[in-house]
């Protein structure tokens, strides 16, 4: 799976998709790599910046699904 095009936009929907799909904490930090190999190719630190909540909201599920 990779983004549709090199459009920024579509790189971000792309990548706040996988981190909807993680399923583990190993598989967030992966996704946090994204998250910054985007910041650098982009230099679009507003599209940055909204993807981190997801990431930290993304764990949280996580950690509260391990514990139940």
């Amino acid at each position: 799976m990779a983004a549709q095009s090199d459009n920024k936009y579509d790189v971000y929907n792309w990548i706040s998709q996988v981190i909807d799909s993680c399923t583990t904490v190993s598989q967030v930090h992966n996704a946090e790599r994204l998250v910054e190999r985007f910041k650098r190719q982009t230099q679009d630190l507003g599209l940055h910046r909204l993807l981190w909540p997801q990431i930290y909201n993304k764990i949280d599920q996580i950690l509260k699904a391990d514990a139940k």
